[in-house]
């Protein structure tokens, strides 16, 4: 087994164009042998958010007495009346036809630079790709006043494990084999007779 790390990132800036899509993740360049069991492992999903030019984003005004639901629907209320962007986590298998949206996160301006970790809901460690699998983002516009402006800026880590191992590599299991065979030799050698 040979494990390997990689780390990806990007950055999105204010000339991103609406609703374009950007491969952040792929292995195609891996090479591996045609005997080889591939799986691709997200360890790392990080982000810095910048979003000075969008309006400060709404705060729910909360007693404390609320129950989990109140909580949540004020949570939801406020975020509805914010300005917001969406950013989208999409995967492609095989790297062919359409992406499909594995996550959606809402990002809004919190008066202050934000370091999200995205993991929670793309999961940690998680099993997310395979050998010819894709990773994109892409950035919604919801309010429909645009998207990145200005010095706004989006800037996305990844850091995923790619662990290869041989179909049925019987390499390790004979070497211990022999090393027991070894050690039983040599004991059964050694004992005293009666």
């Amino acid at each position: 087994m040979v494990l390997q790390s990689k780390t990806f990132s990007v950055q999105l800036l204010p000339n991103y164009v609406a609703e374009t899509i950007i491969e952040v993740i792929h292995f195609r360049n891996l090479t591996v042998q045609s005997d080889d069991l591939v799986a691709i492992y997200l360890d790392q999903a990080t982000g810095f958010v910048d979003l000075n030019s969008l309006n400060l984003g709404k705060v729910p005004d909360l007693t404390g007495d609320e129950t989990d639901i109140e909580k949540s629907l004020a949570l939801t209320k406020a975020e509805s009346n914010s300005n917001k962007i969406g950013l989208r986590f999409l995967t492609r298998k095989n790297n062919t036809g359409n992406w499909t949206e594995i996550a959606e996160f809402i990002l809004i301006n919190y008066g202050r630079k934000d370091y999200p970790d995205f993991r929670g809901r793309l999961g940690y460690p998680s099993r997310l790709l395979e050998l010819n699998d894709a990773i994109g983002v892409q950035l919604v516009d919801y309010d429909g006043d645009g998207l990145l402006w200005d010095k706004d800026l989006i800037s996305l880590s990844f850091g995923c494990t790619i662990d290869v191992s041989k179909k049925n590599d019987l390499t390790e299991l004979s070497a211990r084999i022999a090393s027991l065979e070894l050690a039983l030799e040599g004991k059964l050698t050694n004992q005293p007779t009666n």
